[in-house]
């Protein structure tokens, strides 16, 4: 079974993660190219965009947030582009979204 690029399932984390890892290392060792900057997104802004990070639902921070999650809170990670990050979560996603979710009820809307 072939892997989804944009996705790492809880199956996988067991096989291939390791123990006591933080999120920052599982996608560093499973899809290292979530982490990559998108380069210049804006003719005002020279610096790289780099994906927001999102935890069960509720935006969590950036790339350095994933170091405060270990391996065994998370149930599943996708990655979600640019588009469909503006989309689903609105502007201000200009290198997409980093979703975790870890099993926890989510808060109430």
């Amino acid at each position: 079974m072939e892997n989804d690029p944009n996705e790492i399932e809880l199956e996988e984390i067991r096989a291939r993660g390791g123990d006591d890892l933080t999120a920052h290392r599982l996608i560093q060792r499973l899809r290292p190219a979530w982490l990559l900057g998108r380069g210049q997104t804006s003719l005002t802004n020279p610096e790289a965009a780099y994906p927001v990070v999102y935890v069960d639902g509720v935006r969590h921070g950036g790339l350095d947030t994933l170091v405060t999650i270990t391996s065994n809170q998370i149930r599943r990670m996708t990655y979600t582009g640019a588009a469909d990050a503006t989309t689903r979560w609105g502007t201000g996603h200009p290198a997409g979204v980093i979703s975790i979710e870890t099993g926890r009820e989510p808060y109430p809307t």
